[in-house]
């Protein structure tokens, strides 16, 4: 974007009247991380980025596209926040006197709060799927694709927000609860719809309206409504209540910070991605063919309504989606690298898990029952490293496409390690999110473990995630490390169809969760902790292209 000498000063002015409101809002939230819910906190919060996106959005956008967004968005919000308390349609509730004065039944401030987080959210999903955080005209499909993403990055951050400010705060009442810590299904339905509704009837509009930026937006300007949407995410970290919701906000928000900061800082443009020469193409059929069965038998099981009250046992599910990762991990990556992956992975995480049942160091202190048959040393089930090493290879090529915009990377490569740190990480993240719901199904419904000493998450502690993020982390790390002192060598030609198996494998394994989920509140957490890192990959999938 050229920056005009005429506007150079102003456009100066503005850049640092941004950084200026993002510090102010940044410290408020510091200030007030005890209370960030309560009045006057959370108005003197919503006040300080109002004036901070209105100056970023003038200096990104130009003022009419950012008068524009936050005309609809505080309009559009308000709306929505009468109609839903008057009919109720996403479950009865009203507000309280907490958050001050209100027009209507609407309280000043919530038109506010939507703007706040509408429009980092908005930012996300450009970078995302754009690398760019402002567009000069969409398509009508990619409007609406935009719109989709924005509104489900945006409800993720209720779902630790809702609970608090609802339990602890008192900001507003659920006159008849819910399943999701007193919150209603509902409510969530109603988030994704009144935020695509709003973010698309903005940028239906920014078609028509001038891109006019007042300057150059540089990669740490663009990033400034990310730390917004991060410092969000931290506050309901340390405070969330129920504590459990402490554990959701760094997945739900976090993967969507670590993806938009990859697209940003990492990320290459997405381009013909040129292939090495291949050596047989037979497999190519096998796969497909694995990857249609696999996917009538899942969706047979866990979507038929006469089969809802059915879930795939675990011992049959894993071995055949380990075996579907291996075959495809073969085709894509050559046998060399899948041997490569399979010889970290396997040994790894049965290590990891014999020391964890063993010393309870790794994820506490659990131990498996003989529910998933015959254990390893009479500690681990056989299934376990398979498990592993099915969500491992999803997890892998999402955090590929996510930061380099391609399944892998070529033969070579010259990745720094930080890099490869960040990447190993963000599998990691991704990888974990599934435990969220996996978790609290197969102990409190299947038996097939016992946590000892129980925990803060549906029965589970923390410490069991950090062992996950961390066991992962460490087999990336190898893996990648070995990686790119091996040739890339896939069987056959690589195809959109082809790479999308996996992350339908990924995107499959949270459908159980959310028919089925146990708790039930878990099944409002899987579409999101899982369905944005999915929808994310999806984006990036659909403009990859293979050389020919």
């Amino acid at each position: 974007m050229p920056d005009s000498s005429s506007s150079s000063k102003l456009s100066r002015t503005i850049e640092i009247g941004s950084l200026i409101a993002f510090a102010l809002f940044v410290a408020h939230r510091l200030i007030t991380a005890g209370s960030p819910g309560e009045q006057p906190a959370l108005i003197v919060s919503a006040l300080l980025f109002t004036a901070f996106g209105l100056i970023h959005g003038a200096h990104m956008l130009g003022w009419r596209r950012t008068l524009a967004f936050f005309s609809i968005t505080s309009v559009g919000s308000w709306i929505a926040e009468s109609h839903s308390i008057s009919s109720g349609n996403v479950g009865d509730y009203l507000y309280t006197d907490v958050l001050g004065p209100k027009l209507g039944e609407v309280p000043y401030v919530i038109p506010l709060t939507w703007f706040l987080m509408l429009y980092p959210a908005y930012v996300i999903a450009n970078l995302v799927v754009t690398r760019t955080p402002a567009l000069v005209r969409s398509g009508w499909g990619q409007i609406l694709w935009l719109s989709a993403l924005t509104a489900v990055v945006m409800t993720a951050w209720d779902l630790t927000l809702d609970p608090y400010m609802s339990g602890v705060v008192g900001a507003w009442k659920w006159l008849d609860g819910g399943p999701y810590f007193g919150v209603p299904f509902a409510n969530y339905y109603g988030w994704v719809q009144v935020s695509f509704l709003i973010i698309l009837a903005y940028r239906i509009a920014e078609r028509y309206i001038r891109l006019e930026p007042m300057g150059k937006t540089g990669k740490w300007v663009a990033a400034l409504p990310v730390g917004i949407y991060a410092i969000n995410m931290i506050g309901d970290l340390f405070i969330g209540d129920p504590i459990a919701t402490r554990l959701i906000a760094p997945f739900a928000m976090g993967i969507a910070v670590l993806a938009a900061c990859a697209r940003l800082f990492i990320g290459a443009p997405i381009d013909t991605d040129p292939q090495p020469p291949t050596t047989r193409s037979n497999v190519a059929r096998v796969v497909l063919g694995i990857g249609i069965a696999l996917g009538l038998v899942l969706f047979a099981f866990q979507l038929s309504p006469a089969l809802r009250n059915i879930r795939v046992p675990f011992t049959q599910l894993v071995p055949i989606f380990a075996a579907f990762s291996l075959v495809h991990a073969i085709y894509v990556l050559g046998w060399k690298r899948a041997g490569a992956f399979v010889a970290v992975a396997a040994p790894l995480s049965l290590l990891s898990e014999l020391l964890g049942t063993k010393s309870g160091l790794i994820f506490g202190k659990y131990y498996y029952t003989d529910v998933l048959g015959y254990k390893f040393f009479g500690e681990v089930p056989w299934v376990i490293p398979c498990t592993w090493f099915l969500m491992m290879y999803p997890s892998y090529l999402i955090a590929n496409f996510i930061s380099f915009g391609k399944p892998t990377r070529p033969s070579g490569a010259d990745v720094p390690i930080g890099i490869t740190a960040f990447v190993s990480f963000l599998s990691a993240m991704i990888m974990t999110a599934w435990d969220l719901t996996l978790d609290p199904y197969m102990v409190g419904f299947d038996k097939a473990w016992v946590w000892e000493d129980g925990g803060q998450y549906f029965g589970i502690p923390f410490h069991n995630y950090i062992g996950w993020v961390g066991t992962v982390f460490v087999v990336m790390m190898i893996y990648r490390t070995i990686e790119k002192r091996i040739d890339w060598q896939p069987l056959g030609k690589l195809s959109r169809p082809l790479l999308l198996l996996p992350l339908l494998t990924y995107a499959f394994m949270s459908i159980g969760d959310v028919v089925l989920g146990h708790p039930p509140a878990t099944m409002v957490i899987s579409p999101f902790v899982m369905g944005i890192p999915f929808l994310f990959a999806l984006s990036i999938l659909w403009q990859w292209k293979a050389a020919d």
